[in-house]
């Protein structure tokens, strides 16, 4: 999606901030009237940070396994210790907000937060705020601006951004069932990964969810589909007020269930962030302040051009700080191809944030009906992320160089960003997988299919490490890049969406031989990823 922003006229004594998002154009919210006194707001303010630099250093030597510092992770003290906000603008922000807040902030870590009344906030930023509601879901309504916020100048010095009243959710829609592939089952993924494992329930592994836009699942769901396919009995551990609910969402549920399908006995936590706003923030400082979860799954996300750069670069630099503590992050890759989620099919959109270079991308492959894994899914997101917000990283740079020069259907080059962090980095199934919704079977996909039970198999590998007395996998994608031969090859398919150029060939990117943006390295060989991780 385009980005638009109705700039408001700079005052002298103010000057404009980079805001959470670009876009004035809004997809599927529509305005339905000005914001009204009872509407409350929550504003994140991004204060500058000390540290930075340190904390570069320490997440590239703790993750990378041939690094003599691999593995030796940062308590959650001495991150705060070294990583912290800025003294002197966290008092700028503090004491400007004081008058209008009556003192009513929280400070986590290098975020103030706040929550005022829409007219409070259109004071604060010289803005104008109205709901919108969603085109197709009824009486959801957000309360958001097409300005740009605006600050006195030593206050938009002292922060990144403003975040909390221009960002557009994408509501996310798990694919619908595919014809020609087989359905899946855990029993499905656990013979076709060979995967035997589970918990020992011995060592401290965990796994997490987290969720977004009020998807909360059934634990009676959960129950049924434990029962169903003679899995062992297991409940959520620390779930969020709220998370759950007698009747479940398809997105949750799908999430809950084959996340505890790989993942067999791992303890499992369900973090979901209130209302219906993508709010990473908000859950990235709840998980470096206390939030537990060896490794987290997130099936959420949007087109990168609905963010900006300085919101995306801090953003991954929170991803860093998570990972110095040991925390595996794992993201769906996308379910529109090379087009991101708001699949307008007319140019190549990267996804948010699975293109993020300090997190693990997971995209998607179909099962075909004689039980074999040979075809890349067409909806697998990936691609280039845009080299003004990441550029390649070294992990993986040899793998997409080789690509670039051994594929022969590469589309125009205009269409991406050669140069940009690459994604996904690994698949895995993610079409017509069972889940039971409100008690019904129902088959439902996507990589939001495909992340959970990725992420269920590292917290597996994380278990199996701590028995033998090693440190958790971490941020994986350097162990698994330098473990690529571990990986069940993928070269059939692209993730074009069905759609031509004006030659008539694949408006994508297509499977080969190695990485490529489609399926990344290829899908999990078990037993392989098992030796290197115990080597």
């Amino acid at each position: 999606m385009l980005c638009q922003v109705t700039c408001l006229a700079l005052l002298a004594v103010a000057a404009a901030i980079p805001m959470q998002q670009n876009s004035a154009s809004v997809g599927e919210w529509k305005v339905t009237g000005p914001a009204q006194p009872e509407d409350d707001i929550t504003l994140s303010f991004a204060i500058k940070m000390e540290g930075e630099e340190a904390l570069r250093a320490k997440f590239e030597s703790v993750s990378d396994p041939k690094n003599a510092d691999y593995g030796k992770y940062w308590t959650r003290e001495e991150l705060a210790a070294v990583v912290k906000p800025n003294p002197a603008a966290l008092e700028v922000v503090t004491n400007y907000l004081a008058a209008e807040t009556n003192g009513a902030v929280t400070v986590e870590r290098g975020f103030v937060r706040t929550t005022l009344p829409a007219t409070s906030v259109e004071t604060l930023l010289n803005v104008n705020l109205f709901r919108f509601e969603h085109s197709e879901r009824a009486n959801t309504t957000i309360v958001r601006s097409l300005d740009q916020p605006q600050l006195p100048k030593a206050v938009a010095a002292a922060v990144d951004f403003v975040a909390g009243i221009t960002s557009f959710p994408t509501v996310l829609k798990p694919v619908a069932e595919l014809q020609l592939s087989a359905k899946v089952t855990p029993a499905t993924l656990r013979k076709l990964y060979e995967v035997s494992d589970v918990a020992s329930g011995k060592t401290t592994a965990s796994q997490a969810l987290a969720e977004f836009q009020g998807q909360k699942y059934s634990p009676g769901d959960l129950k049924d589909f434990l029962s169903k396919y003679k899995l062992p009995s297991q409940k959520m551990v620390n779930v969020s007020s709220g998370g759950s609910s007698m009747l479940g969402h398809t997105e949750a549920n799908l999430d809950v269930q084959y996340i505890l399908a790989t993942g067999q006995g791992i303890p499992t936590d369900f973090y979901l962030e209130s209302g219906m706003s993508f709010d990473l923030i908000g859950w990235i400082t709840a998980v470096q302040k206390s939030l537990e979860g060896d490794v987290w799954s997130v099936s959420y996300g949007e087109d990168i051009s609905q963010v900006t750069a300085d919101y995306a670069q801090r953003l991954d630099k929170e991803f860093q700080a998570i990972a110095t503590l040991g925390v595996t992050i794992v993201f769906a890759s996308g379910d529109s191809g090379v087009y991101s989620r708001t699949g307008g099919y007319t140019r190549f959109h990267p996804s948010f944030p699975a293109s993020l270079p300090t997190v693990t991308a997971v995209g998607s492959t179909s099962l075909n009906i004689d039980g074999t894994e040979t075809k890349a899914a067409p909806f697998s997101g990936g691609g280039f992320c845009l080299s003004n917000y990441f550029t390649q990283p070294s992990y993986q740079s040899d793998a997409v160089k080789t690509f670039l020069s051994t594929s022969k259907t590469l589309p125009d080059s205009s269409l991406y960003d050669n140069k940009g962090r690459a994604f996904p980095d690994v698949s895995t199934l993610g079409v017509n997988f069972e889940v039971v919704v409100d008690r019904v079977t129902m088959p439902v996909g996507g990589t939001s299919a495909s992340a959970p039970t990725f992420a269920g198999l590292l917290a597996l590998l994380n278990d199996l490490r701590l028995q033998a007395g090693k440190p958790l996998i971490g941020f994986a994608n350097p162990f698994l890049y330098q473990n690529a031969a571990a990986f069940n090859d993928i070269e059939d398919g692209c993730n074009n969406m069905g759609k031509k150029d004006s030659k008539g060939n694949p408006a994508g990117f297509c499977a080969i031989k190695g990485w490529d943006p489609v399926t990344g390295l290829g899908t999990p060989n078990y037993p392989k990823l098992k030796a290197a991780a115990l080597a």
